[in-house]
């Protein structure tokens, strides 16, 4: 019973560290643009009501839809309809997708209905990028003169000189984007407006809605347990694992520089969003 227990426990952890080493960096920065936009857009809604919300909503809530479309299309689900951008008052609702799955399907109802709900951060951190790549083509965040986001590898995970790292690396790429936009002279370019005030209605509009998370949470768990079940046949087999998981994990954290620049915008927009607020204080009292 100790040798099974202690087998059990060891498929746990594996799992455990797994998820960490793969996703933690990734999750933390989605939580952190969630916060943010939701925010935004309380205080934009507390300025300018409805029409506050429709100001960036024409801009982000396409993409949004669009990447939960994607996501759709690749977990094998059906589209049923999809509207990029129908503003409705009375339910708050900017835009909105229904599809259809087999829920007899593993790859649809636990892959599929995990993937869909977080789509939209990845898909408007690529708007973003885009973005930038067209209306301010000297900016790069995949250069080889971009500071390199530190990888935690499984070996690391618990150790807090490892987020300690982490964190001052992710300091050196912001220093680099505040140094490139001031150096290059942006701001007496007339893209770099326009490209601010995209890339502001994406990141306002990253946020997954309340509807996007219900069928979330219950295949997040199953495919946490499938996990640790895929662990248990695949420990006695594997003598080189944590190899396999850095070895994936350094693809994973190829899409670090793009939430972190989404997640610079969103905190840039989420400064200016108070400024306005506090001035609209000011002159209503």
């Amino acid at each position: 019973m100790t040798q099974i227990g202690t087998y059990l426990w060891q498929a746990m952890v594996g799992t455990f560290t797994i998820f960490l080493t793969l996703f933690l960096p990734i999750v933390i920065c989605c939580i952190a643009l969630n916060v943010i936009a939701d925010e935004q857009n309380k205080r934009l809604y507390q300025m300018a009501g409805w029409t506050g919300l429709l100001i960036t909503g024409w801009i982000g809530t396409p993409i949004h839809e669009i990447s939960h479309s994607i996501a759709a299309i690749i977990s094998g689900h059906k589209i049923k309809e999809l509207k990029l951008f129908k503003p409705d008052s009375r339910s708050g609702s900017l835009g909105y997708i229904t599809h259809l799955y087999n829920t007899d399907n593993f790859y649809q109802s636990v892959i599929g209905n995990t993937l869909i709900p977080i789509a939209p951060f990845f898909g408007g951190a690529l708007a973003i990028y885009t973005v930038v790549y067209f209306l301010i083509p000297n900016f790069s965040i995949y250069s080889s003169a971009v500071p390199q986001v530190y990888q935690i590898t499984s070996n690391q995970i618990l150790l807090p000189d490892s987020y300690i790292r982490l964190g001052s690396t992710i300091i050196e790429f912001y220093r680099y984007i505040t140094r490139t936009v001031i150096e290059a002279n942006l701001f007496s370019q007339w893209q770099f407006y326009v490209a601010a005030f995209l890339m502001f209605g994406i990141a306002n509009h990253l946020s997954p809605s309340a509807s996007d998370f219900e069928n979330f949470w219950y295949p997040f768990l199953i495919l946490i347990f499938f996990m640790i079940v895929l662990n248990l046949f695949i420990l006695p087999f594997t003598k080189n694992s944590q190899a396999i998981i850095d070895r994936i994990s350094s693809y994973v954290y190829y899409v670090m520089p793009l939430l972190l620049l989404a997640l610079f915008v969103s905190v840039i927009g989420l400064i200016v969003t108070y400024i306005v607020y506090l001035v609209y204080q000011i002159v209503r009292s």
